[in-house]
């Protein structure tokens, strides 16, 4: 791989703010969020800069068209590599997401039709279910930790709709609590220079750990639901039923952990952070949340939602929209060149780590007027016009969107629609949020209070929901907590 400046030929123009030895690694570990938008500049510049890890030279790409170019017009030069998906690959090996283009064309349609629509709707029941165990836990009055609530939605949902009995689920459901930790952890790992992999330190240490944990669990959960009868509508019984040219299975026992592990990690952590992320913008917008809810009521009438609802609810479907957008969970996509291109009118050589920010992009106000606020009818078919639909990229898109985008998507609208029927949110007292960027983004601290729905619903009280964080600045210059639209 290029590990040099020189090597770039023509460089794209350098970033500020690089120190000595580390390059912007420190600005990337201490505050990625803020570095890269304010590297965000709509409007000015060739849409491509220069970053440094260590000596090693990363190209940001800060324009839309630039980014859908490379994701979708022109995705032949770029492969999977880069900082984020290094560390997604050592840890999950060669699954669906992390694996190269050549292997993916194999893979597509191996993993595919276990996320065929008939196959996400044989999962929606499991899907449902999850939310409304969640839910049933809750009592009036209580006050949630959102990001614990969220996190035991998506272990459900994920290892429910994985493995046909839950004994086996239960053998991984250990390890999955060890993920926020190797966030922590996995994230200095990206930042760090590939040389300093192997210090001792305590975190990189961890990783490692973990890692073994992890996939040593995932292989005995394997066999476990092998030695049963691999024939269920899962996905994992999917995957073993998958057979190549020859009619043999597709997938060995180590590519099955690969893909297990794969889809736990994309769907476990992405999928609590969206569900927390909604849960504080309608405690944050009492207005939208009474106008959901009476969606909800016109529709339900009261009962539990199903997955067959969801086209009905169309004020649902705008919300979770929004929450992506605002609070991408995969904040930062990165690529690697396999072949020379030229992207902002400098030519870049190949072996160079091309990334982007969804979460920068998703709030560029040339495309998002008014971008941190929380607008879900900016999702209505006669305000979003190509360019928010062009901009909008919460799970990747062209070839390498994500596999699972609408059975997540299934996930977030359902428990919102379950917890909505039965309970009002607001934010506790002293409850503050502010986005983590780690392996995934994140909004830490948010603690809200339930109350059991009375009939009539009360009228919302627009006074509710926490103010902006002390010293946060606003648009492309820094963090902003999503506020009501006006």
């Amino acid at each position: 791989m290029t590990s040099t400046v020189a090597a770039l030929g023509h460089p794209p123009p350098a970033a500020p703010g690089a120190l000595p030895l580390v390059g912007h690694g420190l600005g990337l570990y201490r505050d990625p969020l803020r570095l890269l938008l304010r590297l965000h500049r709509p409007g000015t510049g060739p849409g491509v800069l220069r970053l440094l890890l260590g000596r090693r030279p990363i190209v940001l790409v800060t324009r839309r068209e630039l980014v859908h170019r490379i994701l979708v017009t022109d995705p032949h030069p770029y492969d999977k590599g880069g900082p984020f998906f290094d560390f997604i690959r050592y840890m999950a090996g060669n699954g669906l997401a992390t694996c190269n283009n050549a292997d993916h064309r194999v893979q597509r349609p191996l993993v595919q039709p276990a996320f065929h629509p008939t196959a996400i709707s044989s999962y929606g029941p499991v899907v449902a279910d999850a939310g409304r165990r969640v839910v049933d836990d809750w009592h009036d009055g209580q006050t949630l930790d959102v990001s614990e609530e969220a996190m035991k939605l998506a272990t459900l949902t994920v290892l429910g709709t994985l493995f046909r009995d839950a004994d086996f689920a239960q053998a991984v459901t250990d390890s999955v609590r060890t993920f926020p930790q190797l966030e922590k952890d996995g994230f200095i790992r990206m930042v760090l220079p590939p040389s300093l992999h192997r210090l001792p330190l305590p975190a990189l240490r961890r990783v490692d750990r973990g890692r073994e944990l992890i996939r040593t669990a995932l292989a005995g959960a394997i066999a476990a639901h092998r030695a049963t009868g691999a024939d269920g509508n899962e996905v994992l019984s999917r995957l073993m039923a998958a057979t190549g040219p020859d009619g043999t299975p597709a997938f060995t026992e180590t590519d099955l952990v690969d893909q297990v592990f794969t889809l736990i990690g994309a769907g476990v952590e992405t999928s609590a952070s969206s569900v927390a992320s909604a849960l504080h913008l309608l405690a944050t917008d009492q207005d939208v949340q009474h106008r959901l809810r009476a969606e909800l009521a016109d529709v339900l009438g009261g009962r539990d939602p199903v997955a067959e609802d969801l086209p009905r609810l169309p004020l649902l479907g705008r919300v979770v929209t929004e929450t992506l957008r605002l609070y991408p969970s995969v904040w930062l996509v990165s690529r690697v060149t396999t072949a020379p291109v030229e992207l902002g009118g400098h030519r870049i050589p190949a072996g160079v780590d091309v990334v982007f920010s969804p979460y920068c992009l998703h709030r560029d106000p040339e495309v998002f007027p008014r971008p941190a606020s929380f607008d879900p009818d900016r999702w209505l078919p006669e305000r979003a016009g190509r360019a928010q639909r062009q901009a909008l990229i919460p799970f990747s898109t062209g070839r390498r969107k994500c596999v699972g985008d609408t059975l997540a998507m299934n996930e977030i609208a359902l428990f919102l629609a379950s917890a909505l029927t039965r309970y009002r949110f607001r934010h506790a007292p002293g409850s503050r949020s502010r986005p983590t960027a780690l392996a995934t983004l994140s909004l830490a601290g948010i603690r809200l209070t339930v109350h059991r729905l009375t009939d009539p619903d009360p009228d919302p009280d627009p006074g509710s929901g926490p103010g902006p964080d002390p010293g946060a600045d606003s648009g492309f210059d820094g963090h902003q907590p999503a506020e009501p639209a006006r």
